[in-house]
């Protein structure tokens, strides 16, 4: 993918679903603003345009779903410089905000959800579930003193975010699906999009050469039996009263939810964050949108931020999958040795070390 955008802020660090901190030390949450000068000029090509999209019933009215995700060309971050990992920041505060804002205002009963209000919170719940994966296994920064020549990952915190909530790492792999979906809508577009990153025309090509092959790849074609856990065609269907908007209540949450991320202090927290819900707006408006529009719905920082946001859910749940075998050899070493005569082998090698090795297992199978 890509690797660098110009949103302004930085991943929310160390917050976690449970908002739990550790005490150990954090490294430093300030961005890296490293580019060359080649890739500013290259940004700075880059214009986009307006469209009204106030009227639900225009095929522009999805648009603006970025809208309140700010970018600012006058400072473009690369990303690869800027991975996310663990910070030291408790995000926790802002989590609860953003859950507070996934509320479409209906009448009827407060277990009265609607299908597009479980799609926004499996959405947000699917990308608080990467990033967390993506802290526990970053978690302890390289250190002399303490023998690591690496960032190592730190496995009471996965326990902690995942045990005896599989539904997390489910909604991990809706979010991917809906990512993935998106992806085989707007591929057409997205094969001939140009890929300027303003290193050198070589890696340009290189870029675009990687995309293709993403998009032609026999492992997204034998994805398709799994994209039915989402169908974005069954959005907006319900029947409503004359004086409430269901689309515009969605892009109204999702607009709030975006805003929320201002209040991030942590920059890399906040680049993260933001670079996320931007790929997620682009991800919905190349679902939603009529496939015409596509070509001129999206802007540089949303396909980068597309793209990237695919990274990281698919390294999450590769990453669980290497946590979760992380914890099956801590689990089985810290047993004692079977008793030749009173113990039998298969039956402890059958009992599963944690809650989230079993829900890894249970969500790898709902979409394989």
């Amino acid at each position: 993918s890509s690797s660098s955008s110009s949103s302004s802020g930085g991943g929310f660090g160390g917050g976690g679903l449970g908002g739990g901190m550790s005490s150990a030390p954090a490294p430093s949450p300030t961005i890296d603003s490293t580019i060359t000068e080649a890739e500013a000029q290259a940004d700075m090509t880059f214009s986009e345009g307006e469209a009204d999209c106030s009227n639900e019933e225009l095929p522009t009215f999805w648009l603006d779903m970025c809208a309140r995700i700010d970018t600012n060309t006058s400072s473009v971050v690369n990303l690869v410089l800027n991975p996310e990992r663990y910070t030291g920041y408790n995000g926790s505060h802002v989590w609860s905000a953003i859950y507070q804002e996934n509320c479409l205002v209906r009448t009827g009963t407060a277990d009265n959800i609607c299908y597009e209000e479980r799609v926004l919170y499996r959405l947000l719940s699917g990308m608080h579930a990467a990033t967390n994966v993506h802290i526990a296994r970053y978690y302890h920064a390289p250190s002399k003193r303490k023998g690591r020549e690496d960032w190592e990952p730190d496995l009471p915190y996965f326990r902690r975010q995942f045990d005896g909530h599989p539904e997390r790492l489910k909604n991990l792999h809706f979010a991917f699906v809906v990512l993935l979906r998106a992806l085989a809508r707007a591929s057409p577009y997205l094969a001939s999009y140009a890929y300027v990153a303003g290193v050198s025309a070589s890696e340009d090509a290189s870029t675009s050469s990687l995309v293709q092959r993403l998009l032609d790849s026999a492992i997204l074609r034998s994805c398709a039996p799994a994209f039915s856990a989402f169908d974005e065609g069954l959005l907006f269907r319900e029947q409503q009263a004359s004086w409430w908007s269901l689309k515009k209540q969605f892009k109204s949450v999702f607009h709030n939810v975006s805003t929320v991320l201002d209040c991030v202090s942590c920059q890399k927290c906040r680049l993260h964050a933001k670079v996320t819900m931007l790929g997620f707006g682009a991800a919905l408006k190349m679902l939603l949108l009529p496939t015409e529009l596509l070509p001129t719905s999206s802007s540089r920082d949303e396909i980068v931020a597309f793209l990237n946001t695919l990274t990281k859910f698919s390294t999450a749940i590769h990453y669980v999958k290497e946590l979760t075998a992380l914890q099956y050899d801590q689990y089985f070493k810290a047993q004692p040795l079977p008793s030749p005569l009173g113990t039998n082998v298969d039956a402890v090698g059958a009992v599963a070390p944690t809650a989230a090795a079993a829900a890894a297992a249970a969500a790898a199978a709902a979409v394989a």
